[in-house]
């Protein structure tokens, strides 16, 4: 993977921006800025509905909001109600619904023109070949075109892996016909794998393996995509070229383009699996990327680089009663008996976890975030972080002990014995459940983030010193090193699990006003609760972000969009990280943070007519407090987003100036 990341460092191209974002090489891209005003242009200009979905992709992996896009020419339009103002009619091709499909899930947008998702269901659903494939008819005859086939399963996993038809909203029938084809394809595909693993070609393998991770389907040990002992990532290995610079499409005689970025996104797509169970790379959920699959071209079925097996491992659930701050009394309920799991021993405690909540009827939330936050039963009782007091929430063990990572680092051994259980406060367990939020629960949740998007539990000292201050990507001649050691000794901004800072991943406007939460929090000796009615459509109460956010939008710091969404996971652009880090100073010290001088922006920033009128003030007044310089050119590039270094120093210096001072 990492050799085939170094062919798009200097890309424009949409879908392979797309791909290094999600594989956690967002840093690498050289031409963000410049690709994006491409993208926006292509599809302001552009009438497919599948590359209009193509250009969504890109542009929302890197932080765009694509609901308000403006392009070259200074129109302004929003990319989900283009794509919606189109008919069934004007589908050319399955992959059209297929994308389209995708990107209104990748956001839950709301969808207010023709095109519904409903729609898109109907279509997809109806436009399946007799076989049960879908492909196209020409003179009476039906051929199948396995790799859209496979792109469908990514767009109905959700639905598919839904535990009701409700949840997901739509009808009982609908999600019976749905579960019924993505298991008819799944079957089909399976006996068109060839002896050798493959199914044709590496752009067909790879597309079925990006379909069937969205399903949580490990190709390399899933026994229906195992044939003559090769599995089907072996097969797709099997097209790579000697020097590991990318993929064949037949053969591995020579690069193809299109079949190296497909299979780029199939092995981002495997690897995520470890992190996620079930993950839908269109979600655009970025992995943390290492030496991986991606670099051996063996063809065994048994392994790829460093080799799995299949384990028995054992999980049980622990759950309780909803009493709030009222003492437990009596035994904690057991919700899962112990149950025997065969899986992979690249596996995680997390991904077992899930599969063995929803193979019994329960429903999580916070997996994305690599803990758990809420469980559902299968009866609608919710117990989740807080729902017994302010230390409550869930923590696991493995073999009667305390991981000293989190569930979803934590790889599995044959034997283990896996152990998820509530506790009213986390504080009374032994010493490596309360001392590392490893352990599955976050006393403040969301400080830190995976790669590019995600917030974690953070496995950091809880006070780091000059010694212990280590992150394996931060190092002490980095420019921003003093900035983060500031914020990480707070415990505002801190590293994760794998003692990395990621300084250069963009953060989410969920994970900036918590860090804000903190400091308040820190600053005031409170807790920022700001009870628990729902201000925002798109935040819930069962969200670890609910508190910061409801404390930010009750103080005014926050307003929200027109449609009443805050847009958590949305990144974060730097005129709104202005915006708020000015009136949270003026709140916090009851002083403005600008000096009222004669400065004007035209002579700053080379850009300034792209800073909206909202933020022209908040940026002024940064500026003039030595809190922003801006970048190369007198750029200040007011709608990109900010990366951690950035956001460290814009804080540290917003509100720890003194120690800087020295």
């Amino acid at each position: 993977m990492s050799n085939i990341s170094s062919l798009y460092t200097e890309t424009t191209e949409a879908w392979s921006i797309f791909d290094m974002v999600c594989g956690g090489y967002s840093s690498k891209l050289k031409n963000k800025s410049e690709a994006k005003q491409l993208i926006i242009d292509d599809a302001f200009t552009s009438q497919s509905i599948g590359t209009l979905a193509k250009d969504g992709f890109a542009l929302k992996s890197i932080g765009t909001d694509i609901k308000k896009l403006k392009s070259s020419d200074g129109e302004v339009f929003d990319l989900i109600d283009k794509i919606s103002s189109y008919n069934i009619s004007d589908i050319t091709y399955i992959t059209d619904a297929v994308f389209a499909m995708l990107l209104y899930d990748s956001g839950d947008y709301t969808v207010n023109g023709n095109l519904t998702r409903e729609a898109l269901i109907e279509y997809i659903l109806t436009s399946r070949n007799s076989d049960g494939v879908w492909g196209y008819t020409w003179e009476g005859m039906n051929y199948p075109d396995y790799d859209s086939s496979a792109m469908v399963l990514n767009a109905l996993s959700k639905y598919y892996l839904a535990n009701s038809a409700e949840s997901v909203g739509i009808d009982t029938k609908t999600h019976s016909q749905i579960k019924t084809a993505v298991d008819k394809i799944v079957n089909i595909l399976s006996e068109k794998q060839l002896s050798s693993g493959s199914l044709g070609s590496s752009n067909t393998d790879a597309m079925v393996i990006t379909g069937l991770s969205s399903l949580g389907i490990n190709s390399l040990n899933d026994s229906r995509f195992i044939k003559n002992g090769n599995s089907l990532i072996s097969g797709l290995l099997s097209y790579t070229l000697e020097d590991n610079s990318g993929f064949g499409y037949i053969d591995n005689s020579e690069l193809n383009k299109l079949a190296t970025e497909q299979g780029f996104r199939a092995l981002i797509s495997y690897v995520g699996l470890d992190s996620y169970g079930a993950y839908n790379i269109y979600d655009i959920k970025p992995i943390k990327n290492s030496s991986s699959s991606g670099s051996s071209s063996g063809n065994s079925g048994g392994s790829t680089g460093g080799g799995t097996t299949s384990i028995t491992v054992t999980v049980s659930v622990i759950g309780d009663t909803a009493h709030g701050d009222g003492k437990h009394t009596g035994s904690y309920p057991t919700w899962i008996f112990p149950v025997k799991k065969t899986v992979s021993s690249n596996d995680t405690a997390l991904s077992v976890i899930m599969t063995v909540l929803s193979e019994n009827g329960y429903t999580a939330k916070g997996l994305d975030s690599g803990y758990i936050s809420s469980i559902t039963s299968p009866s609608g009782i919710t117990i989740g972080e807080y729902t017994n007091g302010k230390n409550s929430g869930w923590l696991y063990t493995v073999n009667e002990k305390s991981p000293s990572v989190g569930m979803d680092s934590y790889k599995l051994k044959n034997g283990d014995a896996v152990k998820l259980y509530y506790t009213d406060d986390y504080t009374l367990e032994n010493e490596s459940s309360a001392g590392s939020n490893g352990s599955g629960i976050s006393s403040e949740p969301g400080i830190i983030s995976s790669p590019d998007i995600t917030a974690s539990p953070e496995a950091t000292p809880d006070k780091p010193t000059e010694e212990s201050f280590i992150y394996s990507d931060v190092s002490k001649d980095y420019w921003a090193y003093r900035y983060i050691k500031v914020l990480s000794e707070k415990k505002i901004l801190l590293g994760d699990n794998d003692g990395a800072f990621r300084p250069e991943a963009p953060m989410t406007r969920a994970e900036f006003v918590s860090v804000l939460s903190r400091i308040w929090n820190a600053e005031n000796n409170i807790q920022s609760d700001e009870g628990d009615s729902l201000i925002f459509n798109d935040v819930n109460k069962s969200d670890w972000y609910f508190d910061n956010v409801n404390w930010a939008s009750a103080n005014g710091l926050i307003n929200g969009f027109e449609n009443g969404e805050f847009r958590p996971n949305n990144f974060i652009t730097r005129e709104d990280i202005c915006v708020i880090l000015d009136r949270f100073y003026e709140m916090l010290y009851g002083k403005s943070l600008g000096t009222e001088s004669e400065m004007n922006l035209a002579d700053e920033f080379s850009d300034y007519i792209e800073i909206d009128g909202y933020a022209k003030n908040s940026v002024k007044h940064l500026k003039e407090a030595g809190i922003i310089n801006g970048m190369e050119g007198r750029r200040f590039a007011p709608k990109e987003n900010a990366a951690r270094s950035e956001v460290s120093k814009m804080t540290a210096l917003c509100f720890f100036k003194d120690e800087f001072n020295n």
